[in-house]
């Protein structure tokens, strides 16, 4: 049922409505009875409202700790595939390099192989042997020594004699 009061027309202004006679006046009325179970029950109303107020306090930091939680989720979930997306490009990328890799030790195998098979070994050790006057070194021309623990020896300075 409409409350008449909003049935009127507007009024401009900061004039209110005035009241009429129809509507009754609401006056509180005295209760009567106990007052001790009018004490406890508005204690308990009373403790009822604090553990309402208590509630709505957890339920905020319980609110805050669950969106700071879902927070975290979603950060290490968005962390975790960009990783596995980094980690496939990579994947991609290194066997882009491995099948690179493999294109160039073939050139390079058969560069080493047309260099080997370009140089006539046979012709060199007759330029040295008739045109130079080379020869093979003889046994005596040969000194031994006891180098140290690597095979590649660089000379500093000169080698001793036995």
């Amino acid at each position: 049922m409409a409350d008449r009061r909003y049935n009127s027309e507007y009024i401009y202004g900061s004039a209110a409505p005035q009241r009429t006679a129809e509507e009754p006046v609401r006056i509180p009325r005295r209760r009567t009875g106990n007052i001790a179970e009018e004490r406890q029950k508005q204690e308990q109303d009373r403790r009822i409202q604090e553990n309402r107020a208590k509630a709505t306090k957890i339920g905020g930091v319980f609110t805050l700790l669950i969106a700071a939680a879902v927070g975290v989720m979603l950060f290490t979930c968005t962390n975790y595939i960009s990783l596995i997306n980094q980690k496939s490009s990579n994947a991609d990328k290194i066997s882009a390099l491995q099948s690179e890799l493999e294109e160039l030790k073939v050139e390079n195998d058969l560069k080493e192989l047309s260099i080997d098979t370009s140089i006539d070994y046979e012709y060199i050790y007759n330029i040295a042997t008739e045109e130079l006057g080379m020869v093979y070194a003889s046994e005596d021309q040969i000194i031994k020594y006891q180098s140290g623990e690597s095979e590649y020896v660089m000379q500093f300075e000169d080698i001793p004699e036995q």
